[in-house]
């Protein structure tokens, strides 16, 4: 379990990837589509119900728009509907995720992504602040 040292100002910051899963990358490529994985910090967010793609990062890795929602953020409520992406993402030693994502745009913070609880759920988390490190990790833990 690596350690991920924690940014001075943000927090946990850890390296991703973003693509089309693979069953549409196969279906986009019988279409004559071709995207590329997206490579990238991102930022994870305990506070954050779901993860938030980038949107231009979103654009170039092919992530498909099912439909739109809702985006809340500690600043509040976003005017009007951003879109619902799906797409897979690779956590850096934590694993990969098909999931339905949020687009925001997020490339004034220089992030492809915002980690939320929709993924953090799959493992355990362990911040320390003092030390200055965080780790994440997809094992067991204790069930009391």
């Amino acid at each position: 379990m690596p350690r991920i040292p924690l940014s001075e100002h943000f927090g946990a910051i850890v390296e991703v990837k973003l693509r089309l899963p693979r069953d549409l990358q196969r279906e986009q490529g019988v279409l004559g589509f071709h995207s590329a994985a997206v490579q990238g910090d991102a930022l994870i967010d305990t506070g954050s119900d779901v993860t938030a793609f980038d949107l231009a990062a979103a654009h170039k890795a092919g992530l498909v728009t099912r439909e739109t929602g809702r985006l809340s953020t500690v600043l509040g409520h976003h005017g009007g509907r951003v879109p619902i992406l799906l797409g897979e993402i690779q956590v850096a030693d934590f694993g990969s995720f098909v999931i339905r994502g949020r687009g925001f745009q997020l490339a004034h913070l220089d992030y492809v992504a915002v980690i939320g609880r929709d993924i953090l759920r799959h493992g355990i988390l362990v911040y320390n602040g003092k030390e200055g490190w965080a780790t994440l990790s997809r094992g067991g833990g204790s069930r009391e």
